[in-house]
């Protein structure tokens, strides 16, 4: 109890020293997922008004933000994510799907690296930061490299629920036999053939990782992070296996009970915001909805107009037979066979509409 009480004021003065001085804090989050950023806005904000000194590297920046942003050119990025059809990746086996990811990481990386103020963060011999802010475990390990580059403890933001992966590399508990992966869709009352199955997508996922991914990583980390002392810097893994802090998009009543490191801190909900008012036609509506309103959207990446037309004409059968209104997120002006009581809309505030 007493180390304890004393491991505690250190944490406190450690805090009350950095709030009083201000941090210098880089965040390296280029990759272009718009759900990812929610979760990692209210974090980045809340650092900046908080006094510190945050500079973020990114694809997707917050106009409205108080802190310093270097971005990174998307425009070949939005025209790859325009060609994908996550409806056809579906029917592809996941490894099929995590080289694709990586992939369009890959692409990412080349650009921002090839950046000249990249470049100079990266060779600069003047720059310090006191830590350094990633998603390296959503196929931006390399990323990594920054907190070896400015001897700056890592902080890993993590927008999905904890994986195999993760588990690895953060040295977080993951055991096949009852933590379970959500990429198998099974309980946690797993049977012979479950548990089977959860091990081996288990064990692939760390094969595929190890010798595919990470490989691929190292090269293109040594080939643009070559500033003065690259050469004694470890391997990926070791690196990432001394995270300091890890920040996870979840919550203990989302997925089945599993033991956690006391670095790993679950915060889900940082993206909720008090709700706003909606517009008047909207809010219309839904207060005429006396039935009640399906609210129906594929997200952001996922566009519902590229969806193949029998699956199209399923839903909208399928919608025109039910008693309620249904709002539906879709990216066209028209939509043929659009039954009375089905309104679409390009975009609509989702977190508004369901506090509704």
């Amino acid at each position: 109890a007493t180390w304890n009480m004393k491991l505690l004021s250190v944490s406190l003065f450690t805090l009350l020293v950095l709030q009083a001085n201000g941090a210098k804090i880089l965040a390296v989050l280029p990759l272009p997922i718009f759900s990812h950023h929610n979760f990692f806005k209210p974090i980045l904000n809340e650092i900046a008004n908080r006094g510190h000194d945050l500079t973020v590297i990114t694809m997707l920046p917050d106009k409205g933000a108080n802190y310093t942003t270097i971005e990174v050119d998307g425009t070949i990025i939005e025209k790859m994510k325009g060609t994908f059809d996550f409806f056809e990746m579906r029917n592809s086996y996941w490894f099929f799907e995590f080289i694709g990811l990586y992939q369009f990481s890959s692409t990412v990386s080349n650009i921002m690296f090839q950046m000249p103020e990249i470049q100079k963060l990266i060779h600069s011999t003047d720059l310090h930061f006191d830590a350094v802010i990633t998603e390296s475990t959503f196929m931006q390990e390399l990323y990594v490299a920054f907190g070896h580059k400015f001897q700056a403890p890592i902080i890993e933001l993590h927008s999905l629920c904890n994986g195999f992966w993760f588990n690895h590399l953060t040295g977080n508990p993951s055991t096949y036999s009852y933590i379970v992966d959500y990429k198998t869709r099974s309980s946690n009352k797993m049977d012979f053939y479950n548990r089977f199955k959860n091990t081996i997508l288990g064990i692939s996922t760390l094969i595929l990782h190890d010798l595919i991914i990470l490989p691929k990583q190292e090269k293109l980390m040594n080939e643009y992070m070559n500033y003065t002392g690259w050469e004694k810097r470890p391997p990926i893994r070791k690196m990432l296996a001394e995270t300091s802090l890890a920040l996870v998009n979840t919550h203990e009543a989302l997925h089945y009970a599993q033991p956690k490191n006391p670095n790993v801190i679950y915060v889900a909900g940082l993206h909720m915001k008090p709700a706003k008012k909606l517009p008047q036609d909207l809010q219309k509506y839904l207060d005429d909805a006396k039935e009640g309103v399906i609210y129906f959207s594929m997200g952001s990446n996922i566009k519902s107009a590229m969806m193949p037309d029998h699956t199209k004409q399923a839903l909208l059968k399928a919608f025109g037979k039910l008693p309620y209104k249904i709002l539906w997120k879709f990216e066209t002006e028209t939509l043929p066979n659009k039954p009375e009581n089905l309104k679409i809309s390009k975009w609509l505030p989702q977190t508004d509409i369901l506090r509704k």
